[in-house]
């Protein structure tokens, strides 16, 4: 199939994984990027989060700054005879996809927004008229359906084969990576509170930047100064003996993409609890959930003092993400439903929990 993905695909980005991952299953893959004026941006060091700030907004100023900088990406959209277009965010007004469908005659247009609902803005996809909706939220998808009757689907987030395996060296290195807890992402102010209530623990933490307002004094000793992406990402995950995924707060019901790219990596992984979490694995045997911070503490007190229960844990964890939560079966399912939901009336709603 001749599919466009529009997005971001630098490295770790949601369009790169989907576009390697559908080439990698057979199909034809054109990629847009979101924005035409990115790729200028970085010549300008430090004003570049200064410009960036300006091309979002130039998206909402007016018609005619819309005009300007949606132009160039649908006219690449339009460009290549694709059967399927999937956006990785909520990039487009509803004549936008008009003008879309007006140059692609029976092209199917769809969205996988890979975020939580605190991202939805001005929500453009109530309006755009999609094909299909795709959300990894159960909370999102329910709302979604029951309250408006939208084409929506339940598609959580998923882990790259191609990217988050161990590297080849990975034995021979890994004392490097070797801590009682690991985690990847930049730091927020609903993660460093529960970070200062382990400070007798060794942490790692991976990531480059934090927001210059947040007070991260006390965990400042944890920081490594790496970026650790791709297979580097899974030698953390997988080099520590707990790799510790906190949710944001407006993950209501589901998870975010960490939940699969560390048991996928086949590390050992503690996670906050959430509704979704036991319909994606077995808990205490793939996973382990916390409910509280107390609870937290108490586990991995346990799991620090049980390494061959940590093993057995992560070893079943990894076995259920290669089976089940890879992008090949994720982006199978947005093929499927997107094209069954085309030819047929039939009632969408779909059991929110099955993959």
């Amino acid at each position: 199939m001749n599919i466009t993905v529009v997005g971001g695909f630098d490295t770790e980005n949601f369009g790169l994984h989907i576009a390697e991952n559908l080439s990698h299953m057979g199909h034809t893959v054109h990629r847009v990027a979101s924005t035409k004026k990115h790729d200028t941006f970085n010549r300008y060091g430090k004003l570049n989060s200064v410009l960036r700030v300006l091309d979002q907004q130039m998206h909402y100023a007016s018609v005619m700054t819309r005009h300007f900088v949606e132009k160039p990406v649908l006219k690449e959209i339009c460009s290549y005879s694709a059967e399927l277009v999937i956006t990785t965010f909520d990039y487009f007004l509803k004549e936008e996809l008009e003008v879309i469908r007006e140059n692609l005659p029976g092209v199917k247009i769809v969205m996988w927004f890979p975020d939580h609902l605190k991202s939805f803005d001005r929500a453009f996809f109530m309006t755009a008229d999609y094909d299909a909706l795709f959300f990894k939220d159960p909370f999102i998808v329910k709302n979604l359906y029951d309250i408006y009757e939208m084409n929506v689907f339940y598609l959580p987030e998923a882990f790259s084969k191609l990217r988050h395996t161990v590297t080849n060296d990975f034995m021979e290195r890994r004392g490097e990576y070797d801590c009682d807890i690991a985690m990847i992402g930049s730091q927020h102010s609903f993660r460093v509170p529960l970070l200062e209530k382990l400070l007798d623990y060794d942490i790692k933490l991976y990531g480059v930047g934090n927001p210059w307002w947040l007070n991260t004094d006390k965990i400042k000793k944890f920081y490594t100064g790496r970026f650790a992406a791709d297979h580097e990402k899974a030698n953390a995950f997988c080099g520590a003996k707990i790799a510790l995924n906190t949710l944001y707060f407006a993950e209501i019901e589901g998870v975010n993409v960490r939940a699969f790219e560390i048991a996928g990596s086949g590390g050992f992984q503690i996670v906050q609890w959430k509704p979704g979490l036991a319909d994606l694995f077995v808990l205490d045997q793939e996973v382990v959930a916390y409910h509280t911070a107390a609870e937290l503490r108490e586990k991995i007190i346990y799991y620090l003092q049980h390494p061959e229960e940590r093993k057995q844990i992560a070893l079943a964890g990894k076995k259920r993400a290669w089976a089940e939560h890879s992008y090949e079966p994720r982006l199978q399912r947005l093929i499927d439903m997107t094209f069954a939901a085309a030819a047929s009336t039939r009632d969408v709603r779909l059991d929110y929990h099955i993959l």
